[in-house]
């Protein structure tokens, strides 16, 4: 599920506040975004498939964790930091 985050976009989602200075045009944040979407989107999409109650429900919270934390990404991005 984790497929699109690589260890630049890992590292850049640690220093949140740092990359957003050291990369003005952000697309490193940008990135992070994306590859949040696509989790959550795979979250989704496992949620669809799920047979199981409780994993459907795991599925669901991270799924909407993933959203949240690509708003507060994107929130950053926007941000005059």
């Amino acid at each position: 599920m984790f497929e699109t985050f690589d260890s630049s976009i890992g590292n850049d989602l640690n220093k949140l506040l740092e990359t957003r200075r050291e990369d003005p045009s952000g697309q490193r944040l940008e990135r992070a975004i994306a590859a949040l979407r696509d989790a959550a989107e795979q979250a989704n999409q496992y949620r669809i498939s799920a047979v199981d109650a409780h994993e459907r429900s795991q599925a669901q919270v991270l799924h909407e964790g993933l959203l949240a934390a690509a708003e507060v990404v994107t929130q950053v991005r926007e941000s005059d930091v």
